[in-house]
């Protein structure tokens, strides 16, 4: 008698888990504007980087003068930055620059070079979720249609689907990190699955919910993977 009446227990208790879930998906505010929108990536350390290099083969170059006109340098060296004459050779300060400039022309090159790596995984990696994603959204919204339908053949369509849309919700929080960064996507991928566990849950008599859940994720990723592909294009 005691195992009935708790099974019945747990049963209400799942029916009104069941309603609530599908008052909270019915009542999901809309995003109009993720919050990667405005994040925008700019190719500017390359410039800074360059410009710092000039400056500072300036600045040595000028320190380098005033230290040999005051006369602080050793006699062995004196042939080398003056003539004869005892006027300062100014190709010296040159070719001082040139070797300044050629090892940080190196050190950028190397830079660029690991950036470009890093760009091609990250793009392999954008185009695998960006493919995830639009599986992900499409199985969703199909769902609906194979939750009415009536038969066996629509029943076993629909477990093959929403096994499709568990994959997919797996690999993507899998692939996303759980980081702040990624709070927001990340919420819309889980309001999505909630919204999956609705829609199977759906008795009959029972209205659909609103797609907002669906309509939320495309928002947010469009803009996500933009500002990861122009990341990418600077190999960040």
């Amino acid at each position: 008698m005691e195992n009935k009446q708790t099974e019945i227990n747990g049963e209400k208790d799942k029916e009104k888990e069941r309603k609530e879930q599908f008052e909270r998906i019915k009542k999901l505010p809309e995003i109009k504007k993720s919050n990667y929108d405005e994040n925008k990536v700019k190719n500017w350390r390359d410039g800074l980087l360059k410009t710092c290099v000039i400056g500072l083969a300036i600045s040595i170059s000028i320190n380098i003068v005033q230290f040999l006109q005051e006369g602080f340098v050793h006699p062995e060296l004196k042939h080398i930055f003056f003539d004869e004459k005892g006027d300062f050779q100014w190709i010296a300060v040159t070719a001082i620059i040139t070797i300044i400039s050629a090892v940080f022309t190196v050190i950028i090159t190397i830079r660029r070079n690991r950036a470009d790596l890093v760009s091609k995984s990250r793009i392999e990696w954008l185009q695998v979720n960006k493919k995830l994603t639009s599986e992900f959204i499409t199985d969703l919204n199909f769902l609906p249609v194979l939750k009415i339908a009536k038969g066996q053949k629509w029943l076993e369509k629909r477990l093959k689907s929403l096994n499709k849309i568990i994959v997919n919700y797996n690999l993507l929080r899998l692939n996303l990190s759980n980081n702040e960064d990624n709070k927001q996507i990340n919420e819309c991928i889980e309001d999505c699955r909630n919204w999956a566990d609705v829609v199977n849950s759906l008795k009959t008599g029972e209205e659909i919910p609103p797609k907002t859940a669906l309509n939320n994720l495309i928002v947010v990723s469009r803009d996500y993977y933009k500002r990861e592909w122009d990341k990418a294009k600077q190999g960040k």
